[in-house]
Parts: structure tokens; C-alpha cells; sequence
């Protein structure tokens, strides 16, 4: 269960409605947003040749989390700002750290298709929380590293992490391989 709290401007005219809001959450988990929205697919299946009933909404919405969860990683904290229409989605990803390495960038949904644009960037980071974070070994790792890298895909559906193209640079020191 995910608690959120909403402030700001919601603007109603004949056109449609007017967003601008803050979001703020001490977690949120994207299996549950997709639990929601598929239960609402299946309880009134769209007719993508009927017209819509819903309102035009447009605006943004600045997000703040402390924790935003998918799949197997988890971002803590969670800060972008989310400009929507109704032809695309744009999200400014302003902060967000996983496993110690900030991830700052742009999603951007347009149709079907998905573009992630992202840079990754660490100083002087533990690489003791980081690596078991981001694999799936047990493993003992001690050291310090730097990072930093650009990744870039696009691509419809799931299919953009298979996509993803970049470049990553990585320095370890003072550190060894315990198991």
C-alpha cells in the first residue's frame, strides 16, 4: 500500500483539465501502479476506435519519493518532474541514487515508443552495498570506485532495456575480492 499526498492547481475548462501538482510518497513500488492499471483494463477493455470519454489532461506533476521500486531495483530517493499531454509523456529525472550510483536523465513516451536517456555517475563510491546491489552474486567486494557512463535506447514496450547503448567507465581501488 502506497500513501501519496497531492498539492497544487487543477484548472477546469471546456478543453479539458490543467495540471500542476506536487507529488510526495515515502515509497512507491511500479508493480503496484501496473496491478491498478491492468485490474482497470480488465474491468472495461478499451475500444481504441471509440472516442475517448476521458477529459484532455495536460501539466505537470513534480514527484518526490523517498524509495521508488521496479522490479528488483529500488531508487532511493526518487525526485523528476512529469510533463504530460496527450500525445506524450516526458519525465526529468532530477535525483535519483541506486545502489550508491545516481542516475539522473529522461524518460520520454511518445505513442508506443520509449526513449531513456540516462547518466550515471559516481566519486569515490563504496563498492561494498553497490556490487551485491547490482548483481546477483554473493560475492564479498570491498573497495572505493568511480563511475561514470551514458546509456541511450528506444524501442516499444520491455524492449528498450535490451536496447539500451552506451558508454561506461569504471575505476576501482584500494579493494579485493573476498568469495
Amino acid at each position: 500500500e502506497s500513501h501519496l499526498s497531492l498539492q497544487g492547481d487543477l484548472g477546469f475548462a471546456p478543453e479539458g483539465i490543467r495540471v500542476d501538482m506536487d507529488l510526495a510518497s515515502e515509497g512507491i513500488a511500479w508493480d503496484t501502479i501496473e496491478r491498478v492499471i491492468d485490474k482497470a483494463k480488465a474491468d472495461k477493455p478499451v475500444d481504441e476506435k471509440a472516442p475517448s470519454s476521458w477529459p484532455r489532461i495536460e501539466g505537470t506533476l513534480r514527484c518526490r519519493t523517498e524509495s521508488f521500486t521496479y522490479g528488483v531495483f529500488t531508487w532511493k530517493p526518487l525526485h523528476a518532474s512529469v510533463n504530460f499531454s496527450q500525445e506524450d509523456l516526458r519525465v526529468a529525472v532530477t535525483e535519483a541514487d541506486i545502489c550508491g550510483i545516481s542516475t539522473l536523465g529522461a524518460v520520454n513516451l511518445d505513442g508506443e515508443d520509449i526513449l531513456l536517456d540516462f547518466r550515471l555517475i559516481t566519486k569515490d563510491g563504496d563498492l561494498a552495498p553497490t556490487f551485491p546491489c547490482l548483481s546477483d552474486t554473493e560475492r564479498q567486494v570491498t573497495g572505493r570506485f568511480d563511475l561514470i557512463g551514458h546509456v541511450r535506447g528506444t524501442a516499444r514496450g520491455d524492449a528498450v532495456v535490451q536496447a539500451l547503448q552506451g558508454n561506461l567507465e569504471l575505476s576501482a581501488r584500494s579493494g579485493s575480492i573476498l568469495r
